[in-house]
C-alpha cells in the first residue's frame, strides 16, 4: 500500500483534491481508499456543529480527533492507494493553535515527538498552502487569521522536521495533474518512497 498525505489548513482544497485523485487512479485500476474528515465524523456523533468551534472546543475534543485519525488511518489496508485527506500534523497544528496554554512543556515535547513520528508513515506528503480565502461552511471556519496561524505552524513543522514533502498549487485540474504524476511515478518506481 502506498500512503499519500496532504496536508494544509482548513479550506485550501484537501477533499476536492483527494475525490479528484480517487477518481482517477480508479480509472487507471488502482484500488484506492480515502481517509474521511474526522472532524466531520466526531461532530455526526456529538450531534453538535459547534463541538470543535473556537471557544467552545477543549484539549480532551482535540485528541479525540487525533485518535481518530490514527484509527482511519489503519482501516486502509489491502489497497494501491490510500489518500489521507488530513495528517496527523494537521490536527497537531490545530491544537497548539487553539490552546496556546497546553499543559506543561514536558507533555508537549513527549506529543510533538509521537506527531513527528507518526508523520513519517506518509510516503508522499503534499502540501496544500493558502490560495483561497477559508468559508464558513459550519465545521470549518471563514477564519482568515486562523488559517494562517494553522498554515504557519504546518509549515514550520514541515522545515524543521526536514519532512520531503511537494508544493501543490493551481486550479483542482493542475493540482490533480501535479499530484497523479508523483504518485504514478511513485507507484512504478517504489524505491522512491
Amino acid at each position: 500500500m502506498f500512503i499519500v498525505g496532504l496536508t494544509g489548513a482548513h479550506g485550501v482544497g484537501k477533499t476536492t483534491l483527494c475525490r479528484e485523485l480517487q477518481r482517477r487512479l480508479t480509472k487507471r485500476g488502482f484500488s484506492v481508499s480515502t481517509t474521511p474528515e474526522v472532524p466531520r465524523e466526531i461532530l455526526a456523533e456529538a450531534k453538535d456543529p459547534h463541538f470543535f468551534r473556537q471557544g467552545n472546543n477543549k484539549l480532551s475534543r482535540q485528541f479525540l480527533i487525533i485518535a481518530r485519525q490514527i484509527l482511519v488511518d489503519q482501516k486502509a489496508l489491502g489497497v494501491d492507494v490510500e489518500l489521507c485527506d488530513r495528517t496527523l500534523l494537521d490536527h497537531w497544528c490545530y491544537t497548539l493553535a487553539l490552546f496556546d496554554d497546553f499543559d506543561d512543556p514536558l507533555t508537549r515535547s513527549i506529543w510533538s515527538r509521537f506527531v513527528m513520528t507518526y508523520q513519517r508513515r506518509y510516503q508522499l506528503l503534499l502540501y496544500l498552502p493558502i490560495e483561497v480565502l477559508p468559508l464558513d461552511d459550519g465545521v470549518r471556519e471563514g477564519d482568515v487569521e486562523f488559517q494562517r496561524k494553522i498554515d504557519i505552524l504546518i509549515t514550520k513543522y514541515l522545515k524543521e522536521e526536514n519532512f520531503a514533502f511537494h508544493i501543490i498549487r493551481g486550479s483542482v485540474a493542475q493540482r490533480a495533474d501535479h499530484c497523479e504524476s508523483l504518485i504514478l511515478a511513485r507507484l512504478r518506481n517504489p524505491a522512491e518512497t
